[in-house]
């Protein structure tokens, strides 16, 4: 498309042009604006500007420029050319995200869009509910959405007055957002019908394959829920893992879910055990005296940290540094001072570790971390040397 630049601004380092006409398409509703290129027409040559984002404010359609410049100025003759594969990337992912939060809608009632944000690999859908979201309400909406698609529904948009938007059934709208006197409402035919002002394709069937790749709990009631178009190397990869779970576990690909179920109930049952066990170790302390202070010290056979902590803490004993190792797959050691004045916790541990390379940290009264590849007998010399 050729135009005509109208007006030339600089913004927040970057240049914002205005042009007569434009195909490109602003951000909003979580759909990122269009990117491409001007290209300013000079007799016998071309000078190209990368748009990297586009905007709307106020009215006026902002095309920004990835670097300022002064090489454009009202009056030029310019080739709008936006990129084509992006844009109908993003047209495809908008329309895919109405059809899955409606399906997820329809599972999870009271679940409610809070934010979206669309990108032309992999989107993103804040959602709000009061009922806990689970995977399987993800793939119980994952599985309509696709259906909607294949069905090759029609997707039209209206335009209604924002006084009567509330007399459309069943549309999805937040009036405050809108601005605008005039709502346009895109409408999955039969299936959907929200508030918006971002581009969609004219029939589901050309949105494609649609899978969620991720779903997290941000806090309590809020999730994201992140999906992929055309997700074929993904469903591969997935394919590639359930295979490998299968090998190590010889579970049918049926039962894989219920055997990792009962595996990590297992798994905590074990766990449990050997809590009960950590609780029950005992070992010896034994005391030393250098320059009058008392020096104790014992070495637990890799127990459960909560109850190495609480060993040491147990110990109240006056004028007197402790010091517990942890011995185990993670060796763990813990200072505790109760004479800190003279011998803070934490600033010895500092001190040893220049000796022995760990990592930790504490109070003046105790002080714990983590090394790796050293005895117990080296880290109790390198304590003597500290307090001699």
């Amino acid at each position: 498309m050729r135009t005509t630049v109208t007006h030339v601004h600089q913004e927040k380092g970057l240049t914002a042009v205005e042009v007569g006409q434009s195909i490109f398409h602003p951000r909003g509703g979580g759909q990122p604006g269009d990117s491409g290129h001007l290209t300013k027409i000079i007799p016998g040559s071309h000078q190209h500007f990368r748009v990297v984002d586009t905007r709307s404010e106020a009215g006026r359609l902002l095309h920004f420029l990835d670097t300022p410049t002064l090489d454009l100025v009202e009056g030029d003759a310019v080739e709008v050319v936006r990129d084509e594969g992006r844009h109908q990337k993003l047209t495809r992912m908008h329309t895919g995200e109405h059809i899955l939060f409606g399906a997820l809608k329809r599972v999870v009632k009271d679940a409610v869009v809070d934010k979206v944000e669309l990108d032309e690999h992999e989107s993103s859908i804040f959602v709000k509910a009061a009922d806990d979201l689970s995977i399987d309400h993800l793939i119980a909406a994952e599985r309509l959405a696709n259906q909607i698609v294949r069905e090759n529904r029609s997707v039209i948009s209206h335009h209604v007055d924002k006084g009567s938007v509330h007399e459309v059934d069943g549309v999805r709208i937040r009036p405050e957002r809108i601005k605008e006197d005039t709502v346009r409402i895109l409408e999955v035919k039969d299936f959907d019908k929200s508030a918006c002002c971002g581009t969609h394709v004219s029939r589901t069937h050309e949105i494609g394959p649609l899978l969620v790749t991720k779903f997290n709990a941000v806090k309590k009631g809020y999730y994201e829920v992140r999906f992929k178009l055309d997700p074929v190397d993904d469903l591969f990869l997935f394919a590639d893992i359930s295979r490998r779970v299968r090998a190590l576990t010889n579970f049918d690909y049926g039962d894989i879910t219920y055997g990792i179920k009962n595996l990590l109930a297992e798994r905590e049952t074990q766990k449990e055990k050997i809590r009960e066990l950590s609780a029950n170790v005992h070992v010896n302390i034994t005391e030393e005296t250098i320059d009058g202070l008392t020096f104790a010290y014992a070495v637990f056979p890799g127990i459960n940290k909560r109850d190495f902590i609480e060993k040491i803490n147990a110990v109240n004993k006056p004028d007197t540094v402790l010091c517990f190792i942890n011995a185990g797959e993670r060796p763990q050691i813990a200072i505790r001072s109760t004479n800190s004045q003279n011998y803070g916790a934490a600033e010895l541990l500092k001190q040893l570790f220049q000796k022995i390379h760990g990592q930790g940290g504490g109070s003046p009264q105790l002080a714990q971390g983590s090394y790796e590849g050293r005895k117990p007998e080296e880290i109790l010399t390198a304590m003597r040397e500290l307090l001699q």
